[in-house]
């Protein structure tokens, strides 16, 4: 008996075997078997799997167990065990038995069903700090089954999903984590794997939490508060710890009532609050202490008890110095301005002011080293800091100085005579001078002006150092004119010499030597001299009459303006034939003159113009009335002195065109002679038409600095002032118009075009605006 137990003992350890499979693996294993004919193969429940016979070298297998199978095997002497879908009910031992399903005889081979191990236990020695060692543990349980296996739990650590290793603040060992120095304040996570075999747990989740004392200690204020003085004043202190922190306020060492929770309320602050204060924090970890700055702020003030004149007189040349010392936290920006003109800006954050008691006194000054008369007046000194309201005083300063003039003046004056002259000058002086002498020069002597008829007014300015005056000469005439000489002075240096000259306008002189240059049919060409133009500028007005007519009738005036340097015009639109009695007289704004000598000429009957003197001037002008006598010789320009308007020259096209037209017109007139004759009815209405239009002229407008005028080519009555193009002479638009004869109604012949040709070095335009007058050609 003791000799089969030692046999099967034996067996058990040649055929008992392990194998690890995990839930739903398939398994297909050759097992030993011990020799003997018949046996059972026993499930780990004690059920039966299989039964083998052994005959001869041959086994017959019988199972009936759907997951596990018994089947022959390739090797001789083991049977192949093959398991589907293992599951936890597949683990344990499984047995062999020569016929009891409970009391087996041995073990075939035991199976581990292998599981993940448990979700993981994170702990905490001690509260960790920072500054301090903290220590981890991890701890796991395996869920392989049968429990009998020797498989080993091990452990990984992480920190952030970051693994950890050994080094010089960590050390892992086994299932702990040991921080030698926790260096961290902020929340951070640490994760614990367990892993066993093949298989590994959930991670799990420790949040790591580190107290410590209080640090980053903050004020709401940067390390200078600044509240304005009768504000309210409130700091707050907080700091960064855990726990939470407790707080004082201190000044000076000393506890300040009222600071609670961080938080220091200084109500209505004075300037004598001033000062350094401390905020002190702590926990059971530490403390931690930080100072601030308490400084009252306020608006300026001018000291005007030290060192602040508010008036001063110096003389010219010497220096100005004026003071204005400002009490002021923060520092002031002092603006000197002299009438609104800021003369000095300065911002004295750079300087340091002296400090006594709770004064910040800043010096200011205004300075110049040589004044001179225009720097006196008033200034103004403004403080201002950004904190109240702006600040100012005023110091007025006087600089002596002598009399000058201010600016330049009018030394020459013109004037008409019978007005008065207001001769204003300007001068700068202080104190205010006083005219002392006013005289008339004429020639060598002087006279003294009577200031009884002649005024001197003072004009006051805003300036203490401008000052008018105001020299009126009273019904001026021509013994009035000449030079003036002025002195004034106030008593500081030398006086002031002004002189002045006047010159009294007065009507021209008449013209003299008026005489005859040249007469044509309907036109008198005249000469005279100019006299004295009265200090103005003058023209001259010719008249004009039928030596016939009684002295009743009127004087026919010449409407064209005849400038001051023309002296020789031809007056035209006169009758053929006839005796003028003819006269002339200047103008200028003040009066006329009379008039000048009177010469009689007659004009002539027909034939070529007469000269009676040959010389022409340059001053040449012709009337605006009509003037060129188409019986003049044709082929050559009518001279300066000749033309119908200044710097414009008709031409006409020779005596042979003129020969042409005239036998033409001769022989149509003999025509409509015999045919009168001969057809009176028919040709009656025509011949007094022809007589009507013979007599007629087509007006044209003529534009000066045009270079040609056609004339119109329709026949009929005469045209009106409307008809041709209308012009002007240059920019004044005045209007010339040139009458031209009218063609006969059927004839071949054309109007010749009017050619108005200019030369810059003769063109002169009119002072004024010609009026319309006509030009018979």
């Amino acid at each position: 008996m003791l000799f089969s137990a030692i046999v099967v003992a034996c067996l058990q350890c040649i055929f008992a075997g392990s194998v690890f499979r995990r839930i739903g693996d398939d398994l297909d294993l050759d097992v030993q078997l011990p020799p003997y004919e018949f046996l059972y193969v026993v499930s780990p429940h004690h059920t039966h799997l299989c039964t083998i016979i052994k005959v001869y070298h041959t086994m017959k297998i019988y199972s009936d167990n759907q997951t596990f199978r018994c089947g022959q095997s390739t090797e001789i002497g083991k049977v192949r065990m093959s398991w589907t879908n293992i599951t936890s009910q597949d683990a344990g031992h499984y047995h062999w038995s020569l016929g009891s399903m409970v009391n087996t005889s041995g073990t075939l081979l035991t199976m581990f069903v292998t599981g993940t191990p448990t979700v993981p236990t994170i702990r905490l020695k001690q509260i960790p700090v920072y500054g301090h060692q903290a220590i981890l543990r991890c701890q796991s349980n395996s869920t392989t089954i049968p429990a009998t296996h020797h498989l080993v739990m091990r452990y990984q650590w992480l920190q952030e999903n970051q693994l950890l290793r050994n080094n010089s603040n960590i050390l892992i060992s086994g299932d702990s984590l040991t921080i030698k120095r926790v260096n961290h304040r902020e929340e951070q996570q640490y994760q614990c794997l367990a892993k066993e075999d093949e298989s590994e747990s959930v991670l799990a989740k420790l949040e790591f939490s580190p107290e410590y004392g209080p640090y980053s200690l903050d004020v709401n204020v940067s390390e200078i508060a600044r509240p304005v003085e009768d504000s309210n004043l409130c700091v707050s202190c907080v700091a960064d710890c855990k726990p939470s922190c407790t707080y004082t306020w201190l000044r000076k060492d000393e506890v300040l009532y009222g600071a609670v929770s961080g938080v220091m309320v200084l109500p209505h602050v004075k300037r004598s609050r001033s000062g350094y204060y401390s905020c002190k924090a702590y926990n059971r970890h530490g403390d931690l202490e930080k100072r601030i700055q308490v400084d009252v702020q306020y608006q300026p003030n001018i000291m005007k008890e030290t060192y602040f004149t508010p008036t001063q007189t110096i003389n010219e040349g010497q220096e100005v110095d004026m003071r204005c010392d400002v009490d002021s936290n923060p520092a002031p920006t002092i603006t000197w301005l002299k009438e609104d003109i800021v003369v000095k800006r300065k911002a004295l954050d750079a300087d340091v002011p002296n400090i006594s008691g709770d004064q910040h006194i800043f010096r200011n000054s205004f300075t110049k080293k040589s004044a001179v008369c225009e720097d006196g007046g008033l200034y103004r000194c403004q403080a201002s800091n950004g904190v109240g309201n702006e600040r100012e005083e005023t110091v007025t300063l006087h600089v002596k100085c002598s009399v000058r003039t201010d600016g330049d003046h009018d030394e020459s004056f013109i004037t008409p005579t019978g007005t008065s002259l207001n001769v204003t000058l300007h001068v700068i002086a202080y104190p205010k001078p006083l005219l002392i002498g006013w005289e008339h020069i004429v020639g060598d002597n002087a006279i003294k002006v009577n200031t009884q008829v002649y005024t001197v007014t003072y004009v006051a300015k805003p300036k203490e150092f401008e000052h008018g005056l105001i020299l009126t000469h009273v019904d001026m005439t021509d013994i009035d004119q000449g030079e003036y000489r002025t002195e004034m002075t106030n008593d500081v240096g030398s006086s002031l010499e002004f002189r002045y000259i006047i010159t009294v306008q007065v009507p021209p002189e008449a013209p003299k030597e008026l005489r005859v240059t040249m007469v044509g049919e309907t036109y008198v060409g005249i000469l005279w001299k100019a006299g004295f133009n009265g200090h103005a500028i003058q023209h001259f007005e010719i008249s004009f009459k039928s030596a016939g007519a009684s002295e009743e009738q009127p004087w026919t005036i010449d409407p064209t303006i005849i400038r001051e340097d023309t002296t020789h015009v031809n007056l035209s639109s006169l009758d053929k034939g006839t005796m003028y009695k003819i006269r002339i007289r200047a103008r200028n704004d003040v009066g006329t003159s009379g008039y000048s000598n009177m010469v009689n000429v007659q004009t002539q009957r027909g034939g070529k113009p007469s000269r009676t003197d040959p010389r022409t001037t340059a001053a040449g002008q012709t009337t605006g009335r009509p003037l060129w006598d188409h019986t003049s010789d044709g082929n050559t320009l009518m001279k300066d002195n000749e033309t119908s308007f200044v710097g414009f020259h008709p031409v006409s096209y020779g005596s042979r065109i003129t020969g042409i037209v005239f036998a033409l017109v001769g022989t149509s007139v003999v025509f409509l002679m015999v045919s009168f004759l001969l057809f009176k009815g028919p040709l009656k209405h025509r011949m007094m038409r022809l007589g009507g239009t013979m007599n007629q002229h087509t007006r044209m407008s003529v534009e000066e600095n045009a270079y040609e005028l056609p004339t119109t080519r329709d026949s009929g009555s005469g045209g009106g002032e409307d008809d041709g193009e209308n012009a002007g002479c240059s920019s004044r638009q005045s209007e010339h118009i040139y009458e031209v004869p009218v063609v006969m109604e059927g004839t071949e012949h054309e109007v010749p075009s009017v050619y108005l040709m200019t030369a810059s070095e003769r063109c002169r335009k009119l002072e004024q605006p010609r009026q319309r007058t006509t030009c018979e050609f």
